[in-house]
């Protein structure tokens, strides 16, 4: 999580990932010691209280859903040190590339559990498709009572004859609230577009914010007196690709990589985001029809897969019943 810099009692200048004194917080907690602060030049900074929620102010709450990033042809192995550098990672390029102090402001990211699968592309060409699939809760910021989010709808909804179109606007807006913006927004800074889940409950990507202010200290220097943090927390991510962020902060090394929302089954999302990516580079599925149907890929909420028909890989009802498979359609 940030330590924010509107907290009277961070001693920051901007939401900064303060890890080391958030450790020395932990360590002092542990050991029922108690930190008092030293007088003169060079005191140490006071540490982070550890197990606590992020500071709001009186008009603010903190709000959290779950993300789902699949890491497309990448078998590194998940582990507490991989976690925590992704979660850095991926807290400071949210922060950085959507929100403001008027909207939502993006506040901590935790991966809270991963999956992995591995499956041979059908056919001879022997390539193997791998994805390993984070499932990362991710809090923000937002104001109480804050507005919904359906303004500039009006010219992407086309409303039929006879509709009220009044009862039909305040019905998209009962449907996209604060937090599915703050999941929208953020799916689209990391896909490039936002996915079915928020185009079904009447979100866009307008409004987003422009991420937090920024500053032209580089990294390294002091964010307080006596303290040095050297985080990603200190690194300008705006405009960035996620990808290339992941590759660079983290152990993680994938050819690709996006978010999907309001997931049904994890492990059916490591599965079937494979079996796309198969799709998608190599025009070759890596599930079978009857496959395909077995890990609820067709049932998910989001874009975990393109629409399949015969041309491009998948099966029709007709072939289906015949016990046909994707195996055949590329004989």
């Amino acid at each position: 999580c940030f330590q924010r810099a509107v907290d009277p009692y961070s001693g920051v200048y901007r939401d900064t990932i303060a890890r080391n004194r958030y450790n020395y917080g932990v360590k002092l907690y542990k050991q029922g010691y108690t930190w008092y602060p030293s007088k003169g030049k060079g005191s140490v900074p006071p540490p982070v209280k550890p197990y606590r929620r992020p500071y709001t102010r009186s008009n603010e709450e903190l709000v959290s859903d779950l993300m789902w990033i699949p890491l497309l042809q990448d078998d590194t192995k998940v582990d507490c040190d991989s976690m925590i550098q992704f979660e850095e990672a991926a807290l400071t390029y949210l922060a950085d590339n959507v929100g403001d102090e008027y909207t939502f402001q993006p506040m901590c990211v935790f991966v809270q559990d991963s999956a992995y699968h591995e499956q041979d592309v059908i056919g001879d060409s022997g390539d193997m498709v791998m994805s390993t699939v984070l499932e990362v809760e991710v809090t923000y910021v937002v104001q109480r009572g804050a507005q919904r989010w359906t303004r500039g709808l009006e010219e992407e909804v086309e409303f039929a004859a006879g509709d009220d179109e009044k009862e039909l606007e305040r019905d998209l807006i009962a449907r996209c609230t604060s937090i599915d913006k703050a999941q929208c927004c953020s799916q689209s800074a990391i896909n490039g577009d936002i996915g079915k889940y928020c185009q079904k409950k009447g979100c866009n990507a307008n409004r987003c914010g422009k991420g937090r202010r920024t500053s032209p200290r580089e990294l390294g220097e002091e964010n307080i007196e006596g303290d040095t943090e050297e985080t990603t927390s200190d690194r300008e991510l705006r405009g960035m690709d996620f990808n290339d962020v992941v590759r660079r902060q983290t152990p993680f090394q994938p050819d690709d990589s996006w978010t999907l929302l309001k997931m049904d089954d994890l492990e059916a999302v490591a599965t079937c985001s494979a079996n796309r990516y198969s799709v998608e580079e190599y025009d070759t599925p890596a599930l079978t029809c009857e496959d395909f149907e077995g890990s609820n890929c067709g049932n998910e909420n989001d874009d975990l897969l393109p629409e399949l028909d015969e041309e491009n890989g998948g099966c029709d009802e007709g072939d289906e019943k015949r016990g046909r498979n994707k195996r055949d359609l590329f004989r």
